[in-house]
């Protein structure tokens, strides 16, 4: 009876299959495609001579929306074939539809728009000086967008009305600005005064600081439990980890030659996503840990990334390419890794970036055994011990 039970278990754990998940990367020469479970580049969405600057997801994640502001467009995507099924003429620059359904706001060059997605027409607009970076802040009916130093607040509970506070003494300080899941809180970094600001969302006052100086900040997010903020600083090449509570340095990452910009932690996983716009890539480091998971090329010049939410159907180049296969995932019992060469090093990490089990590979397969771990979501890294060949998957333990 055990050996059926254990066979029985088995064949339920390979009857399942992994999702993909839809990632949206923007770039100068068209969107690109990403498998968000294997951390892979999976094809390019819309022209390849496009000027694509911005991308974001719908609230509930079943759409992607792109702008084509070279050329006038909104574009509307969809995340399970990644391809464009519908457009509006409109000039678009950074846009973020995370709150309410059917709605979608866009900076302009003069101020806010609500667009209705349904209908796909502009429903009212606001005026703002010089608007930047602009963001939703959760469990509200706001959007904060930033103006040098200004920070403006457009409330459209009711139509769009807007007011404004200072986020600091230099005119000139705009920068980026990401909030706490629940949106208690939000983080901006200053460009010209070197700074990270922590402001009360509720208040819109500033409550603390943390001085970068020499170093300018470029990009910021915020680990799952708000315990931690990332920095980039692209002069430097190095991604800086603060904790909230202090506002000081607890860790400092090197980022090689990649010059870290933007950055997005992943809303189901405990990753940091990082847009490194010059070397036309994205890194992911795990957020207990900070080590690096993996590192991706992307299309040109990437500005911004979205997480969609289901399969996808586009083919994974990469993956065939590597002639890797790992399965079943998810997993509750053995897992198998062909494709590989001898002398091929396979390790499983969990989510704090410690080594749960290893193996080194005699052909070209290798059996690891999971069945004393814990479930949760896994990193399976493959690295051959003599050509340096890398291939990364995330793997669910059951």
């Amino acid at each position: 009876m055990k050996k059926n039970t254990t066979l029985l278990s088995t064949m339920l754990c390979a009857a399942m299959v992994s999702s993909a998940q839809p990632v949206l990367v923007s770039g100068f020469n068209g969107m690109a495609a990403v498998n968000g479970t294997t951390y892979h580049k999976t094809g390019t969405v819309g022209n390849p001579t496009g000027g694509f600057a911005f991308v974001c997801s719908s609230n509930d994640r079943m759409k992607f929306f792109g702008t084509w502001f070279l050329h006038q467009y909104l574009y509307f995507i969809d995340p399970s074939s990644f391809t464009i099924t519908d457009s509006m003429n409109y000039t678009a620059y950074e846009i973020t539809a995370n709150n309410e359904p059917n709605t979608l706001f866009t900076r302009t060059n003069y101020g806010l728009s609500r667009i209705n997605t349904a209908t796909k027409t502009v429903t009212d607009s606001i005026a703002i000086p010089s608007p930047q970076y602009t963001r939703e802040r959760p469990n509200s009916k706001e959007v904060w967008v930033t103006s040098n130093n200004l920070m403006y607040v457009v409330n459209y509970a009711s139509g769009l009305t807007s007011s404004s506070f200072s986020t600091s003494p230099v005119t000139t300080d705009n920068g980026e600005m990401k909030f706490t899941t629940g949106g208690s809180l939000c983080y901006k970094v200053a460009w010209t005064s070197n700074k990270v600001y922590k402001i009360n969302a509720a208040t819109k006052a500033i409550i603390d600081s943390a001085s970068t100086a020499p170093s300018t900040p470029s990009g910021v997010a915020i680990s799952g439990d708000s315990s931690k903020i990332f920095v980039s600083f692209p002069s430097d090449f190095k991604v800086r980890v603060y904790a909230t509570a202090t506002m000081s340095i607890i860790d400092s990452i090197n980022t090689g030659t990649r010059e870290p910009f933007d950055m997005y932690r992943h809303p189901d996983r405990p990753e940091i996503w990082v847009v490194n716009h010059f070397k036309d890539s994205v890194s992911v480091y795990n957020e207990a840990s900070h080590a690096l998971i993996t590192a991706f090329d992307v299309n040109s010049s990437p500005h911004s990334l979205t997480f969609g939410l289901g399969t996808t159907s586009v083919h994974d180049n990469n993956a065939q390419a590597s002639g890797i296969s790992v399965y079943p995932n998810p997993a509750c019992g053995l897992i198998n890794i062909t494709g590989i060469e001898g002398n091929t090093a396979v390790s499983l990490i969990d989510i704090a970036g410690r080594q749960a089990l290893s193996v080194i590979s005699t052909g070209n397969t290798a059996v690891m055994d999971a069945r004393k771990l814990k479930p949760g979501m896994y990193y399976l890294k493959v690295n051959s011990m003599d050509n340096g060949a890398q291939y990364t998957t995330s793997l669910e333990i059951q």
